[in-house]
């Protein structure tokens, strides 16, 4: 019965012993498979990575492209608006075209304080009427009607516009 044992557990051991390795072979591709596809899963986001960087280098190119379009746009613009300033600033040559055009804002000014003097003469008549009832108005009750924050606003821009302009219109005459 030993025998027997034996035999069996020889047959049995030399049959594990060829099965060993096949089941190392098997092992082995199996690993060699999974390193394989790891590798591919590696080289696939590496790929994508590499396209990220290049869309997004593209992506930025284009924002750099449009940048320097839309400077070169601004820059156009500025210069058509200096050309059209001294187009505007040149005189035709024509004497009373030239009064004319050089009239068009002192006269709009003296256009405006007239109506704005007119404005207040309303103010103030409409003062003294309204304050007539209960007794006179006095001058300081009226300066506070007529003259306000707005007013000195008005004043101050005005008298500083036309001051900066004689300085500048200086200048231009005396710069060669």
């Amino acid at each position: 019965m030993i025998s027997a044992i034996m035999t069996l557990i020889g047959a049995l051991g030399g049959g594990a012993l060829r099965l060993l390795p096949e089941m190392i072979s098997a092992w082995t591709n199996r690993q060699q498979k999974e390193n394989a596809v790891r590798l591919a899963e590696l080289h696939v986001d590496e790929v994508r990575a590499e396209l990220a960087s290049r869309l997004e280098l593209a992506h930025l190119g284009a924002e750099n492209i449009e940048a320097e379009r839309q400077l070169e746009l601004d820059k156009a613009k500025a210069a058509s608006m200096v050309i059209a300033q001294q187009a505007q600033a040149q005189l035709s040559g024509v004497r009373w075209v030239d009064a004319l055009t050089l009239s068009v804002r002192p006269v709009a000014t003296y256009l405006m304080l007239l109506l704005y003097i007119a404005f207040k003469l309303i103010v103030i008549r409409d003062a003294v009427i309204q304050s007539a009832a209960p007794g006179p108005a006095t001058v300081t009750s009226l300066v506070e009607v007529v003259w306000n924050e707005d007013d000195a606003a008005i004043f101050a821009a005005v008298l500083t516009f036309w001051f900066a302009d004689s300085v500048l219109v200086r200048r231009t005459r005396a710069a060669p």
